[in-house]
């Protein structure tokens, strides 16, 4: 039989503050969003979660849905 793994159900909120605040250009605003949702997925795969859902990723708030294990 295999163990299972206890998941948490957990929700990160992305404002543009946290992105590095709001840039004028169009261009440079989403290449900004886009490496900021890439690095928050890396450190989230890096400590065994699974990234579930990104909703609303063309304006903010971006919402990141994803489980983590619990020990």
């Amino acid at each position: 039989m295999t163990k299972q793994t206890k998941r948490m159900y957990q929700v990160k909120y992305v404002t543009a503050k946290d992105v590095g605040g709001y840039n004028s250009d169009p261009f440079e605003r989403a290449k900004n969003t886009q490496k900021y949702i890439n690095d928050i997925c890396s450190v989230l795969a890096d400590n065994d979660c699974n990234v579930l859902d990104i909703e609303n990723a063309h304006s903010f708030p971006i919402i990141i849905k994803y489980t983590q294990s619990i020990e």
